[in-house]
């Protein structure tokens, strides 16, 4: 319930900041890029643990103000450090795909500020570890799998270093439907992230 809090203020807060986006004027370039890629890597936290966290996003221009697109995150626990009940260690590990929402503004030449909103969602699996799974069926190496709907918002700068290229930085929270599993807690793919990256603009 904390978690739908955090994410309703950061929504509302991004909501407040972004209304003033549409009353902007375009960019003063003849040639504007109308699509981006970017890739990005990072930490967050699950569980009370943290995450190395990684993915992709693709996005269109449609006004001066606004891109949509779609984005795929992957994310891992630094911590391998679970046990079932014959001491057999097992991982984390989940990945989700999302439609992208970003609203957009250009407060200095070469720097942009964007708040990305994601809803989405992704598939959570409980592993065993290599060296258990090595002696396992296929079937038997999975402990637990589930799917789950996941809703994301954060705030993301883009520095231009050349043409074509900007650098990254983001952050925000991310939230999920309840993880429905003995091995976690519901909320435990909630929390939040930071990353960098690279943008590419063509």
């Amino acid at each position: 319930m904390k978690a739908t809090y955090r994410v309703g203020i950061i929504l509302s807060v991004i909501a407040v900041l972004a209304a003033p986006l549409p009353c902007q004027s375009p960019p003063d370039h003849k040639a504007s890029a109308l699509w981006s890629v970017q890739l990005e890597a990072g930490a967050g936290n699950s569980g009370g643990e943290g995450t190395l966290e990684y993915g992709a996003a693709v996005s269109r221009e449609i006004r001066h103000w606004l891109d949509i697109g779609a984005a795929v995150r992957g994310l891992s626990r630094i911590d391998h450090g679970m046990k079932d009940n014959l001491s057999r260690e097992y991982h984390m590990e989940t990945a989700y795909a999302a439609l992208r929402l970003r609203p957009k503004m250009e407060p200095v030449p070469g720097v942009e500020l964007a708040m990305p909103l994601e809803m989405g969602s992704g598939m959570l699996t409980y592993r065993y570890e290599h060296e258990y799974a090595e002696d396992m069926r296929w079937s038997e190496e999975i402990l637990d799998q589930l799917n789950y709907a996941v809703y994301s918002a954060g705030i993301e700068s883009l520095f231009r270093l050349v043409r074509h290229y900007s650098l990254v930085i983001r952050g925000g929270y991310r939230i999920t439907s309840p993880i429905r599993t003995d091995l976690a807690e519901t909320d435990e793919l909630s929390g939040f992230w930071s990353d960098l990256g690279v943008s590419y603009r063509f």
